[in-house]
């Protein structure tokens, strides 16, 4: 199931973009799936017992047949995505923690296992009182047809057992409801499309095969897929290029297995040229991925603070999906490799973003984010235009790299094209809620950063990966300025990761208050340089200086119209600290465990729909939020990134649901912990 889901993101294909759920070819390939299921011995045989409850044998109405037949299959899609929807709430079998090698471990054995029953080893068998209590039901109405399209699971759970275990833990992995309902529906209308088509057209039903063997190859067939998938988790745990060793060498063994071993149906000529297809295809499958990882690739050395040769210097982290996509497409490409021959290739790991060590580079070489790719002269100094920050195609980079050795050689940077240096995805500018300020009032100035359509910047915990903007203001002496004010956050999901943001503007305000001893008639100027991080598919780094200029007057101040409505929207957004709800939080050894007590009135359904936030960058991952009620309070737990953390009060922000009406719409958190 896992190479499903992944096979076609590695190799270019967007299987699974996150603003459409389910990619065309997975779609296909779960359909493709669940049409399979149906050639097993624990399926086919019951094909024809089945179509007989619809009443193919009795009755003449062929509507009545075809509805029976709707009403089958729809039991069947009932059943898979109610396990579907389950999955992804409840995180399937392991749920999420996908960086703990014994998870992978776990994970890989369960692939191991169910690949053994598919080869009969050990079979997945429902009681049988369970089996006998349904194995009589007739479908003699449409109640009975859809309650026996309810239970097939039942009946075909040694062969389809595996198989929808393997799925619940791939859906529960990536934890989205609307995904593991799409995911087993489809699979599930695999599964029922031949009761469709055969109960609408019965005249068919005599041609079909006669059970066999070849069934048992089929199930097979499957099981060295299954296999193929558990020992790919133990690759992930034993990390480096064993992944494209490990899962050929399953995948040719298989081949060689399905396609001269396994016996099935060896009498049946047909049969035979599709088994010698099948482990044919199973072999070259092999072949293909050897040959992906034995691609010769841009060699990155580690980094050295002494830089005395041209350089180029290339910011990753492992959860950074545009630097994995970069590693596979763009360092791969014979050209780059070229292009880059002459220069010193040095990588820095900031996957633990915020370790001392990552912290200091990042503050050495001014880094907003992964990935970034720097390229410096002999005397270690940053040819500054040269700078790359997000994805970077293989063209792109070696354009770059071409200017860079040309500057090299005359210590002339040539301009990039036009469309290049106009790119700019968002804008800053310093606003103020008045047209004009009084002596002794106050009012509020901000950095209204607004982005176009699908672009966003990061919060002040930006989650897994990114930077918050950074603001250096410039407010004249004696005007006393208040703390920032961030609104409340929005989660992103970025392939597996996520990241806490705004999207179309942001206004980042703080209350100013005049001296009352300002003479009249003057003008105040106020400045701001900001340098933020615009995200969509990629990441660029912008940078902007915005002045304002405001006059005083000895009348009441006036709100400028143009912005009235701007403030008013992120002052309802900000979070709201006086409030009746009650929070504390318990340190387990590797969690953290934050209660919520809400005040009388206020539903189950709102504080479940709710979502919390960290305020501290990397302090717990950042799995969205699953409430559990505890009698009168509800409990979220949380994976702490670094178990030995002092943590006194834990504070973040708790967000409303937009059908929250009448309610503020988030939160302050300040947990005082539990002992």
């Amino acid at each position: 199931m896992f190479l499903l889901f992944t096979s076609a993101e590695v190799f270019g294909v967007e299987a699974f973009p996150a603003e459409a759920g389910l990619g065309l070819s997975a779609a296909a390939g779960l359909f493709l799936l669940g049409l399979a299921l149906n050639l097993t011995p624990c399926v086919y045989p019951m094909l024809t017992v089945t179509l007989a409850v619809f009443g193919t044998g009795k009755e003449k109405s062929r509507f009545k047949i075809i509805t029976r037949a709707v009403g089958y299959v729809l039991g069947i899609a009932t059943m898979y995505s109610i396990l579907g929807v389950a999955a992804a709430f409840t995180g399937g079998l392991f749920g999420g923690i996908m960086q703990s090698g014994t998870v992978l471990a776990g994970i890989g054995v369960l692939f191991i296992l169910l690949s053994l029953s598919m080869f009969g080893l050990w079979e997945i068998q429902p009681p049988s009182r369970i089996l006998s209590k349904f194995s009589g039901r007739g479908g003699a109405g449409y109640a009975g047809v859809y309650l026996s399209g309810l239970m097939v699971g039942i009946f075909a759970a040694p062969c389809i057992g595996p198989p929808v275990i393997a799925l619940m833990t791939a859906v529960g992995q990536r934890g989205d409801p609307v995904f593991g309902f799409t995911s087993f529906f489809i699979l599930s209308l695999g599964l029922g499309f031949p009761y469709l088509i055969l109960g609408t057209f019965s005249s068919l039903i005599p041609r079909l095969p006669k059970s066999g063997t070849w069934m048992v190859w089929v199930r097979k067939a499957l099981g060295v897929i299954l296999l193929a998938v558990g020992f790919f988790y133990f690759s992930l745990l034993i990390g480096g290029n064993i992944v494209f060793i490990l899962i050929p060498a399953v995948l040719a063994a298989g081949g060689v297995y399905l396609g001269v071993i396994a016996k099935g149906g060896i009498n049946k000529r047909v049969f035979i040229y599709i088994k010698y297809l099948t482990g044919a295809l199973f072999i070259a499958a092999a072949f293909f991925l050897f040959r992906a990882g034995r691609a010769p690739a841009a060699k990155w050395g580690e980094y050295d603070t002494e830089i005395d040769t041209p350089s180029v210097i290339y910011f990753s982290a492992d959860w950074c999906v545009p630097c994995l996509e970069m590693d596979i497409r763009t360092f791969t490409d014979p050209r780059v490799i070229e292009a880059l021959e002459n220069l010193n290739l040095m990588k820095v790991d900031l996957t633990r973003y915020d370790s001392p060590r990552s912290r200091q580079l990042r503050q050495k070489y001014d880094i907003a984010g992964v990935p970034t790719i720097i390229f410096t002269d002999e005397e270690g100094e940053e040819i500054s235009p040269a700078r790359k920050v997000g994805f970077v195609s293989s063209e792109e980079l070696i354009d770059t790299a071409g200017r860079v050795d040309r500057y090299l050689r005359t210590g002339i940077y040539e301009d990039a094209d036009e469309k290049e240096t106009e790119k700019e995805p968002s804008t800053a500018e310093l606003v103020s809620d008045t047209e004009w300020i009084r002596p002794g009032s106050s009012f509020y100035i901000g950095m209204l950063f607004e982005m176009k359509e699908g672009w966003h910047i990061y919060w002040i915990n930006p989650g897994d990966s990114g930077v918050e903007p950074r603001i250096k203001w410039d407010i004249p002496e004696g005007f006393p300025a208040g703390d920032i004010r961030w609104p409340r956050p929005k989660r992103f999901e970025e392939g597996p990761f996520y990241t806490f943001g705004h999207d179309e503007y942001l206004l980042l305000s703080r209350k100013i208050t005049v001296p009352e001893n300002i003479e009249t008639g003057k003008e105040v100027r106020f400045r701001a340089e900001a340098s933020w991080l615009a995200c969509m598919d990629i990441c660029i780094s912008q940078q902007g200086e915005s002045e304002l200029v405001m006059e005083v007057r000895d009348e009441t101040p006036v709100k400028d119209e143009r912005r009235k409505e701007l403030f008013k929207e992120t002052e309802e957004s900000l979070p709201v600290k006086d409030h009746r709800w009650d929070f504390g939080f318990r340190k387990e050894d590797k969690s953290i465990v934050l209660y919520v007590t809400p005040p009388e009135g206020i539903g189950e359904d709102i504080v479940k729909s709710s979502e919390f936030f960290p305020l501290e960058p990397g302090l717990v991952r950042t799995d969205p939020v699953r409430w559990v009620r505890e009698n009168s309070r509800y409990f979220n737990k949380m994976r702490l990134e670094d178990p030995a953390a002092e943590i006194d009060i834990f504070k973040g922000v708790l967000v409303m649901p937009d059908e929250a009406e009448g309610m503020v719409e988030a939160l302050a958190v300040e947990a005082e912990r539990e002992e």
